[in-house]
Parts: C-alpha cells; structure tokens; sequence
C-alpha cells in the first residue's frame, strides 16, 4: 500500500505540473486542481477498502502521514479556488483577512499543531486508526463522517498541511501587492522571452522561491511586471525547450559560461 500511494503522489505531482503548462487562468487551474486531487482521493480509498492494513502502526502511517498528504493537496486547491471566486484578483484585504483566519485556526487547535509540528507520537493509536476509543464520538468541526478512511485527526493533520501551504501563498501575493508601481525598479528584459521561460522553470525546479510551493505561473507573471514583459503561452515554449536537440538549458549554459568569464575578469 505504501509503495502504491507514493507512486499515485508522485503522478498526482506530475499531473497537476503537467495542468499547470495548459495555458489555464488562475480559477480554471485551481478548479481543475482541486478536481484531479479529489479523484485521486476517491481512488485510494477504493483501494483501502480491499487493503488489511498488517499492523497498527501501518495504519497510523496511512492516516498520519499518506492519506492527509493527499487531501491536503485537494484542500489548498479548494481554497485558492474560492479565494479567487469570491474576491477576483485576490486583493490585499482578501488575503490578509484568511491569513488571519488560518492563523486563528492554529491558535485555536495549538496543542495539536505543536503535536504535529513537532512529530509527536505518544497518541497516534488514539488519533489515526479507526477503531480507536473517542471514534464515535460527535464530529467535531474537523471531522470527516467516513468511518472507512477517516480517523480522529487524519483530516485535521491534512488542514494543517494544507493552511502551511496557503500561509505561503497568501504571504507572497501581500509582499507582490506591497510592492507598488513607482516602489519598483524600471528594468527591461532585453533577452528572448524563451530564455526568461527557461529561468522561471529553473527557478522553480531550484525550490528557491516559495521553497518550491510557488506555481510557475506566478513565478513567471512576477518576472514579467518586473522586467515590463508581457509573457502569454510560455507553456508552449516550455514545450519547445523540452523537445531541444543538444542541450535543453542554453540559457542557463550561457549564464554559468558568462558569470565564470566576469569572474575571472575580477580576478586580474
């Protein structure tokens, strides 16, 4: 079961990369997101109804660790999608306010976040198999009424996931927002617009900004306000710096190849 779900995650991954190169806005992304993470969902549950789990502590890494992975991922779709729904453009006041909710929600349920921010596990029985004692208690705002694939804390652990997420999110689009017109350096990008694709996937692929949680999108919109460069279909050209004959990252080449010769130059 392990061996599958992390190989269902990783094509989860791809297959939200791949969407995110279709050249849809923000809302379609998101909408769509949420759609591919909650099938993915429903698919693995339907693989643990016909799955005996061989111990109590397969159980608990399934519903502590694996299963909220998963519906975190559906969660912050979900979020990002009625974010932008309800307040188009998300404006500041839009992401300061669930900013201040999500860290409310923290607050409010502080002794298990810390349980969970720092890997505790003296009451894993209790909190992620199913047939554990408090169960059948009434839900409570966290709980998911499945008693099949759902523990005391599984869907609450995957929230926390989820909300560490958006807290990212949400900070870049205040610090984006922040930064006004006239704050903004005048710069100009003189290079091809290819190459200022190829930057923004290494970029991404680097894990440097947003610790690799940053859509490319935003990454590559960012870059364009910031070197005056409208920057429409740059998933096409993505696909064409895939299919390159001979090296796939020339403009990084040239880059490496430029800063070794100016640093060689400082160095006479």
């Amino acid at each position: 079961m392990k061996t599958y779900c992390n190989e269902a995650y990783e094509d989860l991954k791809n297959t939200l990369q791949a969407t995110e190169n279709e050249g849809l806005n923000s809302l379609q992304y998101t909408e769509k997101a949420f759609r591919l993470c909650r099938q993915s969902l429903l698919t693995m549950r339907e693989r643990l109804l016909n799955h005996t789990f061989a111990d109590t502590l397969e159980e608990i890494h399934f519903f502590k660790t694996i299963k909220p992975r998963f519906a975190a991922e559906m969660i912050y779709y979900e979020e990002r999608f009625w974010l932008e729904f309800k307040n188009p453009g998300t404006p500041k006041e839009s992401c300061e306010a669930r900013l201040q909710q999500i860290l409310d929600y923290f607050q409010e349920r502080r002794e298990l976040f810390g349980y969970y921010r720092l890997g505790m596990s003296h009451h894993d029985q209790a909190y992620f198999t199913r047939g554990a004692n408090g169960n059948d208690l009434p839900p409570g705002p966290d709980t998911v009424i499945d008693p099949q694939f759902a523990t005391r804390h599984s869907y609450t652990f995957a929230r926390f996931m989820a909300y560490e997420k958006l807290v990212i999110f949400l900070k870049a689009q205040l610090n984006e927002k922040e930064m006004t017109e006239s704050e903004m350096p005048v710069l100009h990008w003189t290079g091809m617009k290819v190459h200022l694709v190829e930057l923004t996937y290494a970029l991404h692929a680097s894990g440097c900004v947003g610790n690799g949680h940053t859509p490319i999108r935003e990454i590559i919109e960012g870059l364009g306000r910031l070197f005056n460069i409208e920057m429409k279909e740059f998933y096409r050209t993505f696909k064409e710096i895939r299919i390159r004959k001979g090296s796939r990252t020339r403009f990084i080449d040239m880059l490496q190849e430029s800063l070794e010769n100016y640093l060689e130059k400082g160095d006479e």
